[in-house]
């Protein structure tokens, strides 16, 4: 079986969550509630999202790649 690593949400997360939400707000960007807590890992844990989705094109501050 194989066992997939699961990242913790803490209050830090949730602190971020929200910063993100508040920035995105401000500028009348919607993201859906999974990206942003996806976006809020990332910010939290300075991780490189790999993604094609260019919605995190609207949060500079997230790194992102895309492979394709």
């Amino acid at each position: 079986m194989t066992k997939i690593p699961v990242w913790p949400i803490d209050q830090e997360t949730a602190r971020i969550y929200a910063d993100i939400y508040h920035e995105l707000r401000r500028k009348a960007v919607i993201l859906s509630q999974v990206d942003m807590m996806v976006a809020s890992l990332a910010r939290q844990s300075k991780l490189t999202i790999l993604t094609t989705d260019r919605d995190f094109e609207a949060l500079p501050s997230i790194r992102r790649e895309d492979w394709t």
